[in-house]
């Protein structure tokens, strides 16, 4: 009689705990899309923002997170002149070592690719006067590993 209980309370635990954890869960696209359409204005507000500054000349530190070759993921010093890199770690431009670089400009018009392609998750942060991007992570597919990947803008100054 006892033996019986144990695989019968054992089911039952593991039927109620299935089907709470299947309610709790929100239906498949649902918030994703409310809040893709949240960052999509979001990200179009702040790059207005950023545009009334006028800034086509500064600097930054810039890093990309991923799982790519080890020179992309270093932090990289950058100076952007009328819109254009010009230097990275006080050292002309190296096309082929250093184009996973971007711009402000470039790093708004490559998170609205992103958000176009619609992402399985996209985490985004702005700066809070200027309006650009200072980070993003992106996971374009949940059913493919190690394809994230994100950048991060820190030490921004505005130069002659």
């Amino acid at each position: 009689m006892y033996a019986f209980r144990f695989p019968v309370f054992f089911a039952l635990v593991v039927l109620f705990s299935c089907t709470k954890a299947v309610q709790e869960k929100p239906e498949d696209g649902v918030d994703e899309a409310i809040s893709l359409e949240k960052k999509i204005e979001r990200l179009k507000s702040e790059r207005a923002k950023w545009n009334t500054f006028t800034i086509n000349n500064y600097s930054f530190d810039q890093q990309l997170s991923c799982f790519c070759v080890w020179h992309m993921t270093e932090k990289y010093s950058v100076t952007v002149s009328n819109k254009t890199i010009v230097s990275v770690d006080d050292a002309p431009v190296d096309p082929e070592l250093h184009n996973h670089l971007k711009t402000i400009d470039a790093t708004f018009d490559y998170v609205l690719q992103l958000l176009a392609e619609k992402p399985y998750k996209i985490n985004i942060n702005y700066h809070s006067t200027f309006g650009f991007i200072t980070s993003f992570d992106v996971d374009r597919d949940k059913r493919i590993a190690d394809e994230e990947h994100g950048y991060s803008f820190t030490n921004f100054s505005v130069t002659d």
